[in-house]
């Protein structure tokens, strides 16, 4: 459940302060997909903690995802990830620098590794239409053992409709990572990973939901889109 939140135009920046302060989501993973060789099966919950916090030169984002292994009950994943984006200049783009990093054990506890951890740089473009708020990003992955550089695109949009009872957000991560065949490098994949949430909030403190990922190359390496819905419940503080 990753998700991002970028800096948004100043007159924008308290609604967010308010509405994204901080929030805990735990997510029940209903999704299955196929590698090619075997069924992999996604039935586990997922708690995903967010920090958001405007100042008056940008803000902050921090979040960390755990996967709870429903055989043993500990924790088989731990994502995070914290972002800063800056603009003391009226320029509209802002400058964006990220930090991700994780590690994971396998079901049984019979090996684990880590997530390779990245830094990322670049610009990010907020922007409004209507209801929705917008940001565009184009960055530079640095990835810890990446053969050649790698490239980022990335996009978060949200709106709320029937008078704040129904929030739509998201976000949509395009990126490239080395590619091997036979072990030896040879160019570039490309992968993909959307995640549009849409919430109803029960009331300030309290939203139910669900979330959609569509990835590519992301839970598994063929070329084919899958699709992992989850339930879920989000708390505000």
């Amino acid at each position: 459940m990753k998700r991002k939140l970028s800096l948004v135009p100043v007159a924008l920046l308290l609604f967010f302060a308010s509405a994204f302060a901080q929030n805990l989501q735990l997510h029940y993973d209903f999704g299955k997909t196929k590698d090619g060789i075997s069924e992999i099966s996604r039935q586990y919950f997922t708690s995903t903690l967010e920090f958001f916090k405007p100042d008056d030169n940008g803000s902050t984002f921090v979040f960390v995802d755990m996967d709870y292994d429903t055989k043993n009950g500990g924790v088989q994943l731990l994502y995070w990830e914290i972002s800063r984006d800056l603009r003391f200049w009226d320029f509209p783009l802002e400058a964006h620098v990220e930090f991700t990093g994780g590690n994971y054990v396998n079901g049984d506890n019979a090996f684990g590794g880590y997530i390779g951890r990245s830094w990322i740089f670049g610009v990010n473009y907020p922007f409004s239409a209507g209801k929705f708020t917008f940001s565009a990003a184009a960055l530079y992955r640095s990835f810890r053992s990446a053969q050649s550089p790698d490239f980022q695109f990335t996009g978060t949009w949200f709106a709320n409709f029937l008078n704040d009872k129904l929030t739509f957000t998201g976000f949509i991560d395009l990126w490239t990572t080395d590619k091997y065949i036979l072990l030896e490098p040879d160019g570039k994949n490309l992968l993909l990973l959307t995640e549009p949430q849409l919430w109803f909030n029960i009331n300030k403190t309290f939203s139910i939901g669900s979330e959609l990922e569509i990835s590519r190359k992301f839970v598994t390496m063929d070329d084919k889109l899958h699709f992992m819905p989850t339930a879920a419940i989000k708390w505000n503080f």
